[in-house]
């Protein structure tokens, strides 16, 4: 994992991308074109503002578009996924693609906590403990809603 900010530093991102042809994905508006101005300063970019609402880009990019990093490396930016769907998961599922809830739901006092209201959750004395972020809990109880598994 490389922990980066594309608007001040994002150097560290490109050893890992030496020698790749690399795909930058992820929601609408998250920041994907503002990483490949960063890596591409003379790229022909177009960023959007950030909307105080959302607290996110608005997405600006409507194709995908490769750039040279080097002779031998080249990053794709693409449009953004405005929309994302989990059917077939369950909790459970769920929660482990959030990579620090595994760690601290094992501490959870049953084995099928969902993470929601249960006593005893590892998730949320994590959460407490200042561990995991509160936005991820939020957001984590935000889809197990949006899915209908609340």
């Amino acid at each position: 994992m490389v922990e980066l900010a594309a608007r001040s530093d994002a150097e560290a991102l490109r050893a890992y991308l030496h020698r790749q042809r690399s795909l930058i994905v992820g929601q609408s508006g998250m920041g994907k074109s503002t990483l490949v101005r960063a890596l591409v300063p003379g790229a022909e970019v177009r960023i959007g503002e950030i909307s105080r609402f959302l607290d996110a880009g608005r997405q600006t990019t409507t194709a995908s578009r490769l750039y040279a990093l080097d002779e031998a490396s080249q990053i794709v930016d693409s449009p953004g996924i405005s929309e994302f769907g989990l059917s077939g998961l369950d909790c459970a599922h769920i929660a482990a693609g959030f990579r620090e809830f595994p760690r601290h739901a094992a501490t959870c006092r049953f084995s099928d906590c969902r993470h929601l209201s249960e006593p005893s959750c590892g998730i949320e004395r994590a959460v407490a403990e200042g561990s995991i972020h509160p936005r991820r809990l939020a957001l984590y109880r935000q889809i197990l809603e949006r899915e209908g598994l609340v």
